[in-house]
């Protein structure tokens, strides 16, 4: 953890997250990201990726907790609703709505 609780992690255009201060690997994706979100509550990153995965990573641990298949052309941006759903869109065209607790769209 940074100053004042915060972690800085760094992707530079290719599968792997690097830790901003450690320089340690942090995470690797099945293809380049494409998007990040953070949730409300800042206890979970999603990370949508070129091939339609959508990687949960713990924040404190870095540890991935799940991921999640898209039946779309690759993530291009995804959000977090105010009902705590998260909302993705693809290079296709799509729009996505799912419910993250049980991984259904």
């Amino acid at each position: 953890m940074g100053k004042g609780g915060a972690r800085a992690v760094e992707w530079q255009n290719n599968d792997r997250m690097i830790h901003h201060e450690t320089s340690e690997l942090v995470s690797t994706f099945s293809s380049e990201p494409t998007c990040v979100v953070v949730s409300p509550d800042a206890e979970l990153m999603v990370v949508g990726t070129g091939k339609g995965t959508l990687h949960f990573i713990n924040t404190q641990t870095g540890q991935e907790v799940k991921s999640l298949v898209s039946s779309c052309d690759g993530i291009s941006s995804c959000v977090f609703l105010l009902d705590g759903r998260l909302a993705t869109t693809s290079f296709d065209g799509r729009i996505e709505i799912w419910d993250i607790g049980n991984g259904c769209r």
